[in-house]
Parts: C-alpha cells; structure tokens; sequence
C-alpha cells in the first residue's frame, strides 16, 4: 500500500497517509520529538527528536 509522508517544519509536525482506493487517507500524524510510524509493509519508526522546527519570523 503506498505511503506519504508529509513533514511541516512550519509546525514541527508530521503525518502519515495511505492510499485507500483512489484516495490518500491520514493514518498516523504527531509533533517533532514523537517517533514516527510507518505502517506495514514498511513496519518501522523514524525518530524525531533530532529535528527542529523552522525559526519563528
């Protein structure tokens, strides 16, 4: 099943979408600092505590 993963350092957030028919569906979504979880067939975590969001304007 594909997946998409969207990151927005805008917001220090990140979410997950799978393909379910024709159509992208949130499955998984967090802040920077909580793992990221990529469902399967992929079945592993990305941790984000490392990453930084954007300086505020």
């Amino acid at each position: 099943m594909p997946v998409y993963v969207i990151v927005d350092p805008n917001d220090a957030t990140w979410h997950v979408l799978q393909l379910d028919g024709r159509c992208y569906v949130e499955t998984g979504k967090g802040i920077f600092g909580q793992p990221l979880v990529l469902p399967e067939p992929l079945g592993f975590s990305v941790p984000t505590t490392g990453w930084r969001p954007y300086p505020a304007r």
